[in-house]
């Protein structure tokens, strides 16, 4: 006998795409199966910010015998016009209850250069930018990268029955440049908003080298 302790899935359509995928539909859903280990469960969240501390947390769920993720997923793109959003529910199971908690994220990306966002059939996700010209303020191949603007919606609750984990909203403006296809700079800047506690502003500013 196999017991299985964590089952995830995910599934992915492309119902519609340009031969060049420079214009496309993609739908998705995803499933988990898991069991907590030591029958413990958590859940916990940033404001957009990886150097932030954690602004809402549902605390340790003890004697957990099951939790069950669900989501959808869809992007759309048009040229230099992205959309996309996903959205997730989990139902974790305990002896002192059944608890559910949800969110979701909604963004939108316009490039201001003639470039576009990337996409691979074969893992069903998009893909680092590589820009139409790289970085070279010089010479014969002149360019200066791909500039993209972004604003972004996010939501997450971790509040249900006794567990008052907190509701946080943030919304995220954001100027990517893209140098050459492995270097970007980032500036964001976000208004999170916990309620029933308050509102932080955020500015970052992100260099980025990847290979």
């Amino acid at each position: 006998i196999v017991e299985v302790q964590n089952l995830t899935s995910r599934v992915v359509n492309l119902p519609y795409h340009y031969k060049n995928k420079t214009r496309l539909l993609h739908l998705g859903v995803g499933y988990s199966s898991r069991t907590p280990p030591n029958n413990e469960f958590s859940i916990k969240s940033r404001p957009e910010a990886h150097l932030a501390p954690a602004y809402i947390n549902t605390g340790l769920i003890t004697n957990a015998s099951s939790s069950y993720m669900t989501g959808g997923e869809l992007a759309v793109l048009i040229n230099r016009l992205g959309i996309q959003g996903e959205f997730m529910t989990t139902e974790v199971n305990s002896d002192s209850g059944n608890f559910n908690f949800s969110g979701f994220y909604v963004e939108t990306s316009l490039f201001l250069t003639d470039d576009h966002r990337t996409y691979s059939t074969s893992s069903g996700a998009f893909t680092s930018i590589n820009p139409r010209k790289s970085f070279n303020p010089e010479g014969e191949n002149k360019g200066y990268g791909a500039w993209q603007i972004a604003l972004r919606y996010s939501y997450l609750d971790l509040t249900d029955q006794d567990i008052s984990g907190g509701i946080l909203s943030a919304v995220t403006a954001g100027l990517n440049w893209y140098l050459i296809p492995a270097t970007r700079i980032s500036l964001n800047y976000t208004i999170a908003i916990l309620e029933n506690v308050g509102q932080s502003n955020i500015f970052q500013s992100k260099f980025q080298v990847a290979f």
